[in-house]
C-alpha cells in the first residue's frame, strides 16, 4: 500500500499552522474525527445490507427504508479507494469483514476528504441501493439505474470516526482464474464486488505500452493458468502514459464489475510489484492511437479517433453518426431478450486506443440470434449517437451495425 496517502492524510486532517517566536514550524493539535453511533441504529454488514436489496438485474434503483420497528440502517465501512491518481472517477468504494460497496458521489478529488483507510458510518435510511451495470451501488434513482449523488448529499449520511489506519487495509488475495468462477455463483458475486483484492504471480499482456495514452483503455493480467483479469485504466489517470510494466508481479486494486465482468481499478501504479520496467517495442503490437479522419457520413464515417475527439471535446451528438472500426473486445453478446451486444472497436487490430459500443443491435438494428455474429477482428461500421457516461467514452445504447467484414 502506497503510505503517502496516510502521511497526506494526517497532515490535512490539521488546518492550521503557525511559526514559533524562535522561528520553526509547529502545528497544532490533530483533529480527530469522533462519532457515536445512535442507540437505534439498525447496523447491517455491507453483505447484509447487499442481500436485502440485491436483484438479479443489472440496472435499477430501490429507495432504503426504516425497518420494521422503524430505525435507521447503518454500514460501518473503511474507505478502501483513493481518487488521487485519476484513475478511479467519482465513485469511493468501502468495505468491511463482509464486503464492499461502491458510493457513487458526484464529486472530483473525493481522496482529500474520504482518505484510504479511513473508518465510515453511513446511515443508509433516505438512500437509494442497486445496480448500474451490474455492480451494487449507493446513489440516487437515475431512470431505472443507479446515479451520482451531490457531494453534499452524501455527506449528509456519511460520518467519519478516528484517523485513516492503513494496518487494517489488507487486501484478499485472489486470482483471475479464481474470479472467474466466483462470478458464476450469485453469493460470491455479491460478496467480492467492491473489496480491495491482491493479485499475485501475474503479468501484463501488451507490456511496453502505454497505459491509457488517448482512452480510457482495458488492460488485462494473465495468470500461470491462463486466467484473465481485466485492469481499467482511465485515460484521466497521472499514469495514462506510462509504459506497462513486464515480467511477473503482484496487483492490488479495487475490485469493480461491469457488463457481466470484473474490472480491477487502480488506486496508483505504486499498487504494483514485482513487476521490471519494459524495455523495446510494446508486446502484442501495440500501436499509437491514428490520426482523427472522417465526417460522421455512411459515405465517410469517423474513425475512433475522431469519434473520441468529439466525445472528450464534450460536443457529443444528439444525431446518428456513423463510425468504423475493428472489433476489440467483446464483453457481453445477449441473444435472449434483449438482442444487444457491448463490444469495443479500435482502428487497427493492434491498437489499445477503444471506443465502446454499448449495447448495440444488429445490422439493421434487429436482435442478435447467435454468438457468432460478431467477432473480435471483425472490421465494423456503427451508427449511433456518442457521447461519455461516467469516465467512459461510448457510442450509447441503441444503435445498429451497418456493414460487417471479416477482413
Amino acid at each position: 500500500m502506497n503510505k503517502t496517502l496516510l502521511y497526506c492524510g494526517l497532515l490535512l486532517a490539521s488546518s492550521l499552522s503557525f511559526t514559533s517566536c524562535d522561528g520553526d514550524m509547529e502545528l497544532p493539535p490533530m483533529i480527530v474525527p469522533e462519532y457515536q453511533l445512535p442507540d437505534n441504529a439498525h447496523l447491517l454488514t455491507v453483505m447484509e445490507l447487499k442481500e436485502l436489496g440485491w436483484k438479479d438485474t443489472n440496472n435499477y434503483a430501490t429507495l432504503v427504508e426504516k425497518d420494521a420497528d422503524g430505525n435507521d440502517y447503518y454500514i460501518k465501512v473503511r474507505v478502501c479507494s483513493s481518487d488521487q491518481s485519476g484513475n478511479i472517477f467519482k465513485n469511493l468504494y468501502f468495505e468491511d469483514e463482509t464486503s464492499g460497496i461502491c458510493a457513487s458521489i458526484d464529486s472530483y478529488d473525493l481522496y482529500e476528504t474520504y482518505k484510504f483507510g479511513q473508518e465510515v458510518y453511513i446511515n443508509l435510511t433516505g438512500m437509494y441501493m442497486g445496480r448500474y451495470s451490474g455492480l451494487f451501488e449507493l446513489g440516487i434513482a437515475s431512470g431505472t439505474s443507479i446515479g451520482r449523488m451531490s457531494l453534499e448529499e452524501f455527506k449528509k449520511h456519511a460520518f467519519q470516526k478516528g484517523l485513516p489506519d492503513l494496518s487494517l487495509m489488507v487486501p484478499y488475495t485472489t486470482s483471475p482464474s479464481e474470479l472467474a468462477e466466483l462470478k458464476k455463483v450469485e453469493k460470491t458475486l455479491m460478496e467480492w464486488q467492491g473489496r480491495l483484492i491482491k493479485v499475485d504471480n501475474v503479468h501484463f499482456q501488451n507490456a511496453g505500452a502505454a497505459f491509457a495514452p488517448s482512452s480510457s483503455t482495458s488492460r488485462y493480467i494473465i495468470d500461470a493458468n491462463g486466467g484473465r483479469l481485466n485492469v481499467y485504466c482511465s485515460s484521466y489517470s497521472d499514469f495514462k502514459d506510462e509504459r506497462i510494466p513486464g515480467g511477473d508481479g503482484s496487483v492490488t486494486g479495487v475490485l469493480s464489475y461491469y457488463n457481466n465482468d470484473w474490472q480491477l481499478l487502480l488506486n496508483s501504479t505504486a499498487d504494483l510489484e514485482g513487476f521490471t520496467p519494459y524495455e523495446g517495442p510494446a508486446e502484442g503490437g501495440d500501436e499509437p492511437a491514428a490520426a482523427p479522419a472522417g465526417t460522421g457520413t455512411l459515405t465517410d464515417p469517423y474513425n475512433v479517433a475522431k469519434a473520441l475527439a468529439i466525445i472528450n471535446e464534450g460536443t457529443f451528438t444528439s444525431a446518428k453518426v456513423y463510425v468504423s472500426g475493428v472489433v476489440s473486445q467483446i464483453d457481453e453478446l445477449d441473444t435472449g431478450n434483449f438482442g444487444n451486444a457491448t463490444y469495443y472497436i479500435a482502428d487497427s487490430a493492434n491498437s489499445s486506443t477503444q471506443l465502446e459500443v454499448y449495447r448495440g443491435y444488429y445490422l439493421n438494428g434487429e436482435k442478435f440470434t447467435s454468438k457468432d455474429q460478431l467477432k473480435v477482428g471483425n472490421k465494423v461500421v456503427v451508427l449511433g449517437e456518442l457521447t461519455m457516461f461516467k469516465s467512459t467514452p461510448e457510442i450509447t445504447q441503441g444503435s445498429s451495425l451497418i456493414s460487417i467484414s471479416a477482413d
